[in-house]
This record gives structure tokens, C-alpha cells and sequence, in this order.
């Protein structure tokens, strides 16, 4: 399942440029930038007693289940910092979200001026939620701390705490889990790895935002690195020429050899490889290889490798397949 945005739409480029500037902000303590985002997780419960993993064999659990309801799990990062917290809650509701976001405000970012947030356009991330959930006065200090960036509709995908929550869920919720308190533990054990690393969502900033919009202007991140990385031009062997990479490409019938193609066609124009990766949405690294392979090998290296390592015999002799 894809997340398409709309195409020509004025609001969508409007609200990603906004959580891009966000994302090229130096790192600043007295203004931490969090991506906030919520899932939930479906309660199972066993109806018989899973076979445990052995020398050779894998745990082994029935398929027979007992569901028991469903928990929210509210997440905030910080990606520059290596940090993140999960809450566990048994309601998806406005006054879940603004307890989640005092937490923060008033726990670990209690001396910050204010906590710029990242979130998509759930109906309850919102500081009316603040209201409805403390009274005003409280309300009203709370929001007065937070700079609050949606993501665009149908562009959620830029949230970066949708990184995190795919790391949680291969590490930690990829089991079955009966109870909210057995969840609330699991996540804790792997919230606490997590942090005690620093691990980060984003290690090579550029491989992750490439086939995002990239502004024109450069910006840093902490420690003074590029965040969306150089823009640099590849040097490309000159193979074919121009025309020929063109011709080639327009002429495939292999849609990944054509996509190999046009890079290679692209760069050999002067293109830089963020423009490349955002034009056939793949990331730097990516185009950076194909050139590489390109360069060394020619056309030929480009396309589904895998299709060219050939076959096994057949077993079967033509006799038996004649029989057959």
C-alpha cells in the first residue's frame, strides 16, 4: 500500500517545505525538534502453551488465538539526539495525546524555550487538545511551548517518527502479546536499548530524505554535517553518447533497466545525484552504485542482475518431459 500525493497541489508543497526548513534547523537544546505519530497493537492472547525454540527448530505457537482488545502506543523522537519515548495506553483520545505532550514539556524539555513538533493531521494532534483535556490556564502554558508543523495530507511518510515506529515494530511488537502490561515492558526494555545507544532513525541523512523535495539553498545539522548532503555530479565513462543513453532507455522493454538507463542519461547531463534521486525516487546511494557500475561495466551492468545468472539443469530429461 503507497500513500500517493496529489499531484499540482499548492498545500501539499506548502506544508512540506515547512517540516523540510524544520528539518534542516540546526540542532538548538532550548528548541528540540520532535516527531510525535501514534499506532496501536492488537492484544493477542494464547490458547495453548507455544513450543519453545530449540537447537533446530524455531518457537512454535498455535494458530488459534484469544484476542483481548487493542493498545495505542504514542511515540516522540528526537532525531538529531538519538532519543525517543513510547507511551502505552489503552485509548487513542484528545486527552491521551495532550497528556502524552505534558509529559515532554514538562519532563525531559522542561528548560527548553519551546518544542517545535513534527506530526501528521490526525484529528486529535492539535493544541485544541490541550484545552480539552486541562483547563485554560494550563492549556494555554503548554501551548505557548510548542511550535506545532503538520506533515502535508497524504504526506504523513515525512514524519520521521514513522522511521522509528518500523524499528519498534520489527524489534519489539513482531510477537504476540496478551497484555498491557507485558507491552509496557517490552517497549520500555527496547526504548532503554534504543536511547543507552543513541541510535538514531537517520544515520546517513542523505540516503533517507534523497527522494524527498530538497530545497535549493544549503543547510547543516548537529555537529555542522550537511543534512541533505552535497550536491555533488557524478563523472560518467562516456560509453554511449548522449543520444545513444537516450534512445537506449526510451527503447527498453525492462522498466528497471529503463529507470538504470535514465539515470545514467541523467547524470551524463549534468544533473546532480540529489536531482536524479528525486527525479526516479531512488535514494543517492543508489544512483551513486549505478554509476559506479556503469562506469566499470557499461550498459550492461545496468538492469536486473539477477535475471542473467541463468537456470539449473532441469531434472526432468526430455524423455520424462515427453512422458509427461
Amino acid at each position: 500500500m503507497w500513500c500517493i500525493p496529489p499531484k499540482h497541489s499548492a498545500e501539499f508543497v506548502y506544508h512540506m517545505e515547512g517540516v523540510l526548513e524544520v528539518y534542516c534547523r540546526s540542532f538548538d537544546p532550548r528548541r528540540p525538534v520532535l516527531c510525535l505519530d501514534e499506532t496501536f497493537k492488537q492484544l493477542v492472547g494464547e490458547t495453548r502453551e507455544p513450543l519453545p525454540a530449540r537447537p533446530g527448530a524455531v518457537e512454535r505457537y498455535d494458530h488459534v488465538y484469544v484476542r483481548n482488545g487493542v493498545a495505542s502506543l504514542f511515540l516522540a523522537c528526537e532525531p538529531l539526539a538519538g532519543w525517543r519515548h513510547v507511551a502505552v495506553t489503552e485509548h487513542r483520545r484528545r486527552g491521551d495525546w495532550a497528556h502524552f505532550v505534558r509529559g515532554l514539556l514538562d519532563g525531559r524539555y522542561r528548560e527548553a524555550e519551546r518544542v517545535v513538533l513534527v506530526m501528521d493531521r490526525l484529528n486529535t494532534h492539535s493544541l485544541a487538545s490541550l484545552y480539552e483535556a486541562f483547563p485554560p490556564e494550563e492549556a494555554k502554558r503548554l501551548a505557548e511551548r510548542v511550535e506545532l508543523h503538520h506533515t502535508p495530507k497524504h504526506g504523513s511518510w515525512l514524519n520521521m517518527a514513522e522511521i522509528e515506529f518500523s524499528a519498534l515494530g520489527r524489534q519489539c511488537l513482531a510477537r504476540r502479546v496478551a497484555q498491557h502490561d507485558t507491552l509496557r515492558r517490552h517497549v520500555a526494555q527496547w526504548q532503554d536499548r534504543r536511547n543507552a545507544t543513541q541510535a538514531k532513525v537517520i544515520r546517513n541523512p542523505r540516503d533517507c530524505l534523497g527522494s524527498w523535495r530538497v530545497p535549493a539553498r544549503d543547510r547543516s545539522c548537529q555537529g555542522g554535517q550537511p543534512w541533505f548532503g552535497s550536491t555533488a555530479v557524478a563523472h560518467i565513462v562516456e560509453h554511449l553518447s548522449l543520444r545513444q543513453l537516450e534512445a537506449r532507455y526510451r527503447a527498453s522493454h525492462d522498466a528497471t533497466e529503463a529507470r538504470h538507463l535514465q539515470a545514467i542519461w541523467l547524470l551524463a547531463q549534468g544533473r546532480t545525484v540529489l536531482e536524479v534521486a528525486g527525479v526516479l525516487a531512488f535514494v543517492p546511494r543508489w544512483v551513486e552504485q549505478l554509476a559506479a557500475r556503469y562506469n566499470a561495466s557499461g550498459p550492461e551492468a545496468l538492469g536486473d542482475q539477477r535475471r542473467r545468472n541463468g537456470r539449473p539443469a532441469s531434472l526432468l530429461t526430455p524423455e520424462l518431459l515427453a512422458a509427461l
